[in-house]
């Protein structure tokens, strides 16, 4: 992990890396909440991750989703009929990992 301050190296014990990893890994997917309503998923985002995450998640031609709609920190997934939710999330968690740590 390189300092921003003085451009020096820190070393950190295991156990407090892989926290920072996930964390920053998490931070950095712009990913925030993930709702359903009947067939289709909701998806808040950070201000302006939208469409690179719904991009993310066509790219992945995932069987769950028909396609995604998305704004500036909205994505609307349409999912096919008769999708249920945790096959919905598992799927979803296929282009954006950090869904697992939130929705379950």
């Amino acid at each position: 992990l390189k300092s921003t301050i003085n451009n020096k190296l820190l070393c950190l014990p295991q156990d407090l890396w892989q926290t920072y990893f996930f964390f920053s890994k998490l931070r950095n997917t712009g990913f925030i909440s993930l709702t359903f309503s009947k067939n289709i998923a909701v998806i808040h985002t950070r201000p302006g991750y939208a469409a690179v995450i719904a991009s993310d998640i066509d790219t992945a031609k995932l069987d769950a989703v028909a396609g995604t709609i998305a704004g500036d920190d909205t994505i609307m997934v349409i999912l096919h009929e008769d999708v249920e939710r945790q096959t919905a999330i598992d799927d979803l968690a296929r282009a954006i990992p950090a869904i697992k740590s939130v929705a379950l």
